[in-house]
């Protein structure tokens, strides 16, 4: 295998450049506002400024930042050196999927015990994680409990057991079969892992969603303590039926239609309103700058902060409806691949 190098996704290299070469504007306007409309030393002045320059500069990381796949194993750096990780760390098990796309050696140093792959994009996520799972062993099933309980929201419970789930929304409390459940949806971040970062149940026509649950260390914060996702996974493939179960991997075309449709029309509705508020935001920081010129000082002031705000705000308003329409391209991909597919199995 030909060592492979991945950088970070292209739409956050993006930011880090805009971000470099804005702050490096706002340095400039910084030190001329201390320099010449405060009348500060030069020394003062570009003290004042240095901030800008350092979250600047700061924008170098990222974009070192690399990982490189080889027949060895994973080498990730972030500025000059590079980090190993073994092939042989992943089959026996040392290593721990953690929420995100986390991969944790609880035996390092803090600074470096985590290997973090939500900076690359999909495609390339996908690769390394492929070449992960060929080297990674998933640990057993675990045991369960006899029963478990949910948060799906404020005053809302959802107590599962042998018998079935029972509902509690706000003091009112309903009981259902496991033969009521209707559907089940489970999102991961890779098919290889017991763990969730999302669930979803139709109960009875009842929409029931527990969004986010994975916290830093396994367990959830809207379960009972000490139960993870892992536990609750099992519990639900234990109960469900297969045919009512779908599992979803994040950045893959969802299993079932329904979802696939949902999804693209929520794509579309972000892709005319999601613009329409920052316009609205841009409008509204401008007047504001226009109200607040009360004095010539101010003037010369905020006119130089509207154009530090145009140099760092409008490659977002440009790039931002670019995304979202790739992003919906996306949806509707997958929507021609599912139906084509389909028609051809009829």
């Amino acid at each position: 295998m030909d060592p492979r190098v991945f950088r970070i996704a292209p739409e956050l290299r993006r930011c880090a450049i805009i971000t470099m070469v804005g702050f490096v504007f706002l340095t400039a306007v910084w030190f001329w506002v201390g320099y010449v409309v405060m009348e500060h030393s030069a020394i003062r002045a570009f003290a004042g400024a240095m901030i800008y320059l350092l979250i600047s500069l700061s924008m170098i990381i990222p974009l070192r930042w690399a990982m490189r796949v080889s027949e060895r194993g994973i080498e990730r750096r972030w500025f000059k050196a590079w980090d190993f990780w073994s092939w042989e760390e992943f089959a026996n098990g040392r290593l721990k999927k953690r929420a995100a796309i986390t991969f944790v050696d609880p035996s390092r140093p803090w600074w470096r015990r985590s290997l973090r792959l939500d900076y690359l994009s999909t495609s390339d996520r996908k690769t390394i994680i492929q070449a992960i799972n060929h080297h990674y062993q998933l640990p057993s099933a675990p045991a369960v409990p006899e029963s478990l309980r949910g948060r799906y929201g404020f005053r809302r419970v959802a107590d599962f057991d042998s018998n079935g789930v029972r509902l509690t929304s706000r003091g009112v409390t309903s009981q259902f079969p496991w033969d009521a459940v209707e559907h089940v949806r489970i999102r991961r971040f890779d098919p290889k892992r017991r763990d969730f970062m999302s669930l979803e149940l139709r109960i009875a026509g009842q929409e029931v969603k527990f969004p986010l649950v994975e916290m830093k260390y396994g367990l959830s914060g809207i379960w009972g303590s000490g139960v993870s996702t892992v536990i609750a996974n099992q519990f639900l493939l234990d109960h469900v039926p297969a045919d009512r179960m779908a599992i979803d991997i994040v950045g893959e075309r969802p299993v079932r239609l329904s979802e696939i449709e949902k999804q693209l029309n929520l794509a579309r509705k972000n892709e005319k309103d999601i613009p329409k508020v920052y316009w609205f935001l841009g409008i509204l920081i401008g007047t504001m700058n226009v109200l607040l010129a009360l004095t010539e000082t101010t003037r010369r002031v905020l006119m130089v902060a509207g154009v530090a705000e145009i140099v760092l705000f409008a490659p977002l308003l440009w790039l931002l409806p670019r995304e979202l329409r790739n992003h919906t391209k996306q949806w509707e991909t997958w929507l021609e691949e599912y139906r084509r597919e389909h028609l051809s199995n009829v």
